[in-house]
This record gives C-alpha cells, sequence and structure tokens, in this order.
C-alpha cells in the first residue's frame, strides 16, 4: 500500500479526480476515481449584457469527453490494493498526452517545490528538473510540457508560505 501511494499513484494522479469513495469497519476501503475529462453537464451560456472587458476568460469543455472510471480498493490487514474498471465503465477515447497538457503529475510539482526552495531561478530549476526526470524516472514524455511559467508561478507560492510561517501567520 505504500510503494502504490508514493511510487505509483503520483505517476497517474494527474488524470484521476475522486468520484465517491467507502471507507469500512475493518479498516478497509476503497475509491472510485473518474477521469479527468469526465464532465456530467454542459457549460452555461455567458450573461448578456456584460461588456467584454468584465468577462472572464474561460474556457467551455465539452460534456462527456471520457467516461473511464476505476475502483481502488484498500486492503489493509493485507497490505495490497487492487485496481479495476468500475461498473464496466468505457475505456480511454482518446490519448493520455491530452491529459499531461492539463494537469501536471504530482511527482513533478514536488520536485519543482523541492527546488524552489533552494532559491534558483525558475529556467535552472527546469533544466534541473528535466535532467532528472528524463534520467533517473523515464518521465520524458510528461515533463516536454513543462513551461517555465508555471515553474515560476510554484516558486512564487512556495516562497509565500515560507514567509508567512516564518512571521507566524497561520
Amino acid at each position: 500500500m505504500d510503494d502504490f501511494d508514493h511510487a505509483w499513484w503520483p505517476l497517474v494522479s494527474n488524470i484521476w479526480t475522486r468520484f465517491s469513495y467507502k471507507n469500512h469497519a475493518n479498516g478497509n476501503s476503497w475509491k472510485v476515481f473518474a477521469y479527468q475529462l469526465m464532465k456530467h453537464n454542459h457549460s452555461s451560456g455567458r450573461k448578456e449584457g456584460i461588456p467584454l472587458k468584465k468577462r472572464r476568460k474561460t474556457k467551455i469543455r465539452l460534456p462527456n469527453l471520457c467516461s473511464a472510471k476505476i475502483r481502488v480498493l484498500y486492503f489493509v490487514k493485507a497490505q495490497k490494493v487492487q485496481i479495476e474498471r468500475y461498473n464496466n465503465s468505457f475505456d480511454h477515447i482518446h490519448t493520455l498526452g491530452k491529459s499531461k497538457v492539463l494537469k501536471r503529475l504530482d511527482t513533478v510539482r514536488k520536485l519543482v517545490k523541492e527546488e524552489a526552495v533552494k532559491n534558483y531561478l525558475p529556467p535552472t530549476i527546469m533544466s534541473a528538473i528535466k535532467d532528472y526526470t528524463i534520467r533517473k524516472l523515464d518521465l520524458g514524455a510528461s515533463i516536454k510540457e513543462l513551461k517555465r511559467k508555471k515553474v515560476s508561478n510554484i516558486k512564487q507560492r512556495v516562497w509565500e508560505v515560507q514567509k508567512n510561517d516564518s512571521f507566524g501567520v497561520i
């Protein structure tokens, strides 16, 4: 279970969103995850009469782009994890590369945070992470879309949290 939670799940957590879960009295549990492109409802339309300058710039995503779901079962006594398709859900109807563009792997975000604490410049952080993930983790395809702006944003958040912690702000 520990190996799954810390080594394997962070490699795919960017494409799954928790859908439902159940904790049993004996400690066992299950979680159902829906693919991140699954969306049940149509987006609402724009309100009329709002000037263009005041409108939020949003992207409208179509519903039901992918209906894939998985269930992750945790067996505490045996320290095992079982992954299965949930209720005969459909297969993916697209490539997983599209998901990697939308959201970073938890592993990559964690690496960026670790390097951001060292106060390196974003280009230096990017090159170090790209080199490490390609050489050591074989995540070349996942890291290909990492942009300097994303690294800068993560670094900014890390420094804001550290600043608040040093001043005792909670």
